[in-house]
């Protein structure tokens, strides 16, 4: 069974860049992303799972989109513990960036 997250279409629209020359660097992109939202997951309490997602890599900051202020919060409190877990699973992270996108 696939992870909670898995998005099948994702997944085959990854496949598909893949194959295609000119979009090879924008499915190794997908691909990166998708692989640390993967982590994240696994970093974050279930009770935040709903409420935010990894949105962009840029350098070395990763961008988290937050649906409410309280989410925010805790994940400002968690950046610390959260970028030595990324840097242990080998990416190279010194900044979380969390921004609050309201509905």
């Amino acid at each position: 069974m696939p992870p909670k997250h898995f998005n099948a279409d994702d997944h085959l629209a990854g496949a598909y860049a893949a194959r295609d020359e000119n979009l090879g660097p924008l499915a190794e992109r997908a691909s990166q992303l998708i692989a640390l939202r993967k982590i994240f997951r696994e970093l974050i309490p279930a009770s935040l799972a709903d409420a935010c997602e990894i949105a962009n890599v840029r350098n070395d900051t990763v961008v988290i989109f937050a649906a409410t202020s309280a989410c925010a919060a805790k994940l400002k409190q968690l950046s610390p513990r959260m970028t030595s877990l990324f840097q242990t699973r080998g990416w190279q992270v010194n900044a979380i960036k969390i921004t609050v996108q309201g509905s």
